[in-house]
């Protein structure tokens, strides 16, 4: 089953950001990931929600693959690169009948 992967982000380095999206998209395509959504910025239907901040939002075929994703060493600079490029928030949200 389809898990996605929420990025909330909030870009403090804007060239950082560009060494950050080569990486990220690599190893995104080498996990089977899709992008559903980049930087889009979210609307509140109801409640609060920061609308200062950037959402992607990624599709992978299982919990496993989103996690490989994250944990691989393709995807490892990117992370690196994230912590001076940006604040962000990282989040599995498993599809209907996965578990995280």
């Amino acid at each position: 089953m389809t898990a996605y992967v929420l990025l909330e982000i909030e870009v403090t380095d804007m060239s950082a950001l560009a060494e950050y999206r080569e990486i990220g998209q690599k190893a995104v395509a080498e996990f089977g990931g899709d992008y559903l959504a980049v930087n889009a910025k979210a609307e509140a239907l109801e409640g609060s929600w920061d609308g200062t901040k950037g959402y992607t939002l990624l599709a992978f075929d299982s919990v496993e693959k989103a996690r490989a994703w994250h944990d691989s060493d393709t995807y490892a600079p990117g992370k690196a690169i994230a912590e001076r490029a940006m604040i962000r928030r990282v989040t599995i949200l498993p599809g209907l009948g996965e578990a995280v």
